[in-house]
């Protein structure tokens, strides 16, 4: 009993302090995880401070001018972990919406030299 005094780690000490280091672990490990696994994680905090890169879609109406559509008038916010196959409802939607619409163009990849993709109105 002399010993356990002496140096103040009794079994109950030992017991509390394995608590407080395993609580902490835990406390220092899922937010350690969460942050080095990928963007944008479910249920994290970066769900509302990502942005989804949206495609690039330009018009054609049958007098043959050509504009550029602004994704963001069709969404109220693009939050992070929006899916990406709901930009495949934009050329419909966009033909339905002006029907002096005749070719929606498409660039998927934020890139110059990426393909254009062309989805002629019915």
């Amino acid at each position: 009993m002399e010993d356990a005094a002496r140096t103040g780690w009794t079994r109950t000490t030992v017991r509390r302090a394995l608590l407080c280091a395993a609580y902490l672990s835990v406390q220092i490990a899922v937010p350690a995880v969460l942050l080095l696994g990928p963007r944008p994680a479910r249920f994290g905090w970066q769900m509302f401070a990502a942005h989804t890169i949206a495609p690039a879609f330009a018009v054609e109406h049958a007098d043959g001018r050509r504009a550029m559509v602004d994704v963001d008038d069709f969404f109220a916010f693009r939050r992070g972990d929006l899916d990406p196959a709901v930009f495949d409802r934009l050329p419909p939607h966009l033909c339905r919406v002006d029907p002096s619409i005749t070719t929606v163009y498409e660039r998927r990849v934020p890139d110059p030299a990426a393909p254009i993709e062309a989805h002629p109105c019915r």
